[in-house]
């Protein structure tokens, strides 16, 4: 009786495949811009849509800070940060359309 290991006479390819690697072929550039729509519509209209009306909201903040005075340093400085956040505001929603 003979004990041991047997060996095929062929030798089996080794899988190519890698956890660094995907398996999938390289995306073409038709999927890339489609994946770009998808996240500019994710991202980007929500950050227009807010700005837009974070312009048309603030100026009512401004209203009762210039109302009671700017007489201290502190209340200058936060009036000119609104002033600066509602410019901003108004950049990043100027191009906000509804429907």
């Amino acid at each position: 009786m003979r004990v041991g290991v047997q060996c095929p006479d062929t030798l089996e390819a080794m899988s190519t495949s890698s956890p660094f690697r995907p398996d999938h072929p390289s995306r073409s550039p038709a999927d890339l811009a489609a994946l770009a729509g998808r996240l500019r519509r994710l991202l980007v209209r929500p950050v227009v849509a807010l700005s837009f009306w974070l312009a048309v909201l603030l100026p009512l903040v401004h209203i009762p800070l210039a109302a009671t005075g700017l007489e201290t340093t502190t209340e200058l400085v936060r009036f000119l940060g609104l002033l600066g956040a509602n410019a901003v505001a108004l950049v990043l929603g100027h191009g906000h359309r509804r429907g």
